[in-house]
């Protein structure tokens, strides 16, 4: 069994109760220090409200080999919902993926565009798990821009079923990016960190944008 306390600050400890077989070497309880620090991913403040209201925390302690046979306690638990601070009244980012890309552009109230930019990516030829830690930072770049702005990131429709079809004989690496991206990839990036850091993520429908795109 182990148990969560906090200790003042950032200082914590985990209160491992130890099997008989053990305890004649170690004694009863063994207290494992450790530092949890505040940051945009909140982790203090979401460890603390857990203990504050007593919800269930899984604890693993394990160690790699492989980094200097160091140590690392994984904490996993409810968290307070983050509200929403990103608002319309800012503008919005309106995002697009593409071949070897991610287009984006900041909307200002009026309609305009006040920024763009894109996020190049090399998909082909990487692990899945590479692809992950991609998506990840691609995501971050995103939600960091929209936290900038406060503004909030509108896309397409998250369903690439149809348009993956329509382009079957067009690019072959990018079937096999929106095969990957439809596996839920893509969705679990970027709900989980907008969800995070409190920024609006609004689904719109994909019809006549390509139309409306080249009229503005």
């Amino acid at each position: 069994m182990i148990k969560i306390f906090h200790v003042e600050g950032d200082s914590f400890k985990a209160v491992v109760t130890l099997p008989r077989w053990a305890q004649s070497e170690h004694g009863k309880k063994l207290e494992i220090p450790f530092i949890v620090t505040e940051c945009r991913r909140r982790r203090k403040s979401s460890l603390l409200y857990a203990l504050q209201h007593q919800l269930p925390i899984t604890v693993q302690v394990f160690r790699r080999e492989h980094k200097s046979s160091n140590w690392y306690i994984h904490l996993t638990t409810y968290v307070q919902s983050v509200p929403i601070t990103t608002s319309f009244d800012n503008g919005c980012i309106g995002v697009d993926f593409n071949k070897g890309s991610v287009d984006w552009a900041y909307i200002l109230p009026d309609g305009n565009i006040k920024d763009q930019g894109k996020i190049s990516f090399q998909w082909k030829g990487f692990s899945s798990g590479q692809r992950q830690v991609m998506m990840r930072d691609l995501v971050a770049k995103l939600t960091n821009l929209a936290f900038n702005y406060q503004c909030p990131i509108a896309i397409e429709s998250l369903d690439f079923s149809k348009k993956k079809a329509s382009m079957s004989e067009a690019s072959k690496v990018y079937n096999s990016m929106l095969s990957n991206l439809s596996t839920g990839m893509f969705r679990e990036a970027l709900v989980s960190r907008c969800n995070r850091y409190g920024i609006g993520l609004h689904k719109v429908n994909p019809a006549f944008t390509s139309v409306i795109g080249m009229i503005k």
